[in-house]
């Protein structure tokens, strides 16, 4: 009499069991793909002095790399959702393992550009699937699963913004390519954890039909106001990219005795301005993790809309804070600005995910890919934007610049209608 239930019972443990692993496999594959992907801007600095570029060709080429990411992201949401297919996120792993450790056999800046585009576009296609999975791995305790998935990946960038950096200065780029190996490493047990793996409930989307008209017309407004604050957000992040490295090659050519920007430093110069940049840009990371794990994991419902109006507009001041800073030398301030930047930009965004997820429980792939990638794609502008803003009116006015934007993303938030937001979140 007893057989039944305890058999039942095993198979929900040993269910529960494999969810974990695969959810742990999810996890860190997010963190070795995010490592992959702030791998290029700490070493900016180098690659211009190696080919010999301009500011506006170093700017194009991040903003390059943000824009192919952006714009796979949708396209494999649809897929993904489509056809309940996981492939996406497996190929895009193998992309991004690949190419992005191909840049130090780039001879020409077309070379680089084209290494840099397939390796993100890898990194893009990777994002929505795997949230979503995450998303379903997580059920009730959604935002708080996507807050430590959020955190992963960061804990990868700073990872890749602090370690490859003096890397190559000691190996040279070359080096970059015995990365493939655990590259490649992921992409087998990645596999193994998602193909078989369904990340979206069956039925959902006779649910979502049978909604009343308004309901769902309040839910794309929803969305469409996050999709708007997000797009804000990463111009914000991209400039701020630009923007540091700029701030920390005056730096080393002050203290080299060059007075203007738009030079290409010399070798010993660009490795300095590059070990420095790393740690700056990783800041920012520490920052967007910190805040993604706390404000994701511990934000009720009901102060979802006040977090994300506040956090933009705590950003924007640490912004302000960052251009009056020195511009000789880089002390703890320098640091614990880019933390409050990095928070500002992107410690909502496990909050925006989830959100937005519960919006359209029929389309978590594309809910996540809109707000990860469409909302990316736009964000490539924001590398060029920032280097002709500092080339024509100087670095304060760009990081001005950027502040207002950043305060604007947050102010969007108070567009958000409290009431679907509490609806959906009741549902989980």
């Amino acid at each position: 009499m007893t057989s039944g239930p305890s058999a039942a019972g095993t198979s929900v443990g040993s269910s529960q069991n494999l969810n974990r692993i695969r959810a742990c496999v999810l996890i860190g594959c997010h963190s070795l793909v995010d490592y992959l992907s702030f791998m290029v801007i700490p070493l900016i600095p180098v690659l211009e002095a190696r080919l010999q570029l301009s500011g506006a060709q170093g700017a194009a080429l991040v903003a390059a790399g943000a824009l192919s990411s952006g714009l796979g992201q949708p396209v494999a949401a649809w897929l993904s959702d489509r056809f309940d297919t996981r492939v996406p996120g497996i190929v895009g792993l193998v992309l991004a393992a690949v190419a992005l450790t191909r840049l130090g056999s780039c001879e020409t800046y077309g070379q680089l550009i084209g290494v840099q585009m397939v390796g993100m576009l890898g990194v893009g296609i990777f994002h929505p699937v795997a949230v979503a999975c995450v998303g379903q791995l997580g059920q009730r305790r959604r935002a708080r699963i996507v807050s430590i998935f959020f955190l992963a990946g960061l804990f990868g960038g700073v990872l890749g913004s602090t370690t490859v950096p003096p890397w190559v200065d000691r190996s040279g780029l070359r080096a970059l390519e015995w990365i493939q190996i655990p590259g490649l490493i992921g992409v087998v047990v990645l596999a193994w954890a998602i193909l078989r793996m369904p990340h979206r409930h069956h039925g959902s989307g006779d649910d979502h039909a049978r909604l009343p008209r308004e309901d769902r017309r309040e839910r794309w407004w929803a969305l469409g106001v996050l999709f708007a604050g997000a797009m804000a957000r990463y111009v914000v992040n991209m400039m701020l990219a630009v923007l540091v490295v700029r701030w920390c090659e005056r730096l080393v050519m002050r203290r080299g005795g060059i007075d203007a920007l738009g030079v290409n430093l010399p070798d010993a110069l660009a490795h300095e301005a590059s070990r420095l940049n790393g740690p700056l840009q990783g800041s920012m990371i520490v920052g967007m993790g910190v805040a993604g794990l706390t404000l994701g994991a511990w934000t009720p419902v009901r102060h979802e809309r006040l977090v994300l109006t506040l956090a933009p507009l705590a950003g924007a001041l640490g912004v302000v804070g960052f251009a009056m800073l020195d511009g000789n030398r880089a002390g703890p301030g320098a640091y614990a600005l880019g933390i409050v930047m990095g928070a500002g930009f992107a410690g909502t965004v496990p909050i925006t995910i989830a959100m937005a997820q519960r919006l359209l429980p029929h389309r978590t792939s594309l809910a996540s890919g809109v707000i990860l990638g469409g909302a990316w794609a736009v964000g490539a502008a924001g590398p060029s934007l920032a280097q002709a803003i500092l080339e024509s009116w100087g670095l304060a006015v760009g990081f001005g610049v950027t502040a207002a934007l950043l305060a604007g993303a947050g102010l969007s938030s108070l567009l958000l209608r409290q009431g679907v937001l509490l609806r959906v979140g009741a549902g989980q």
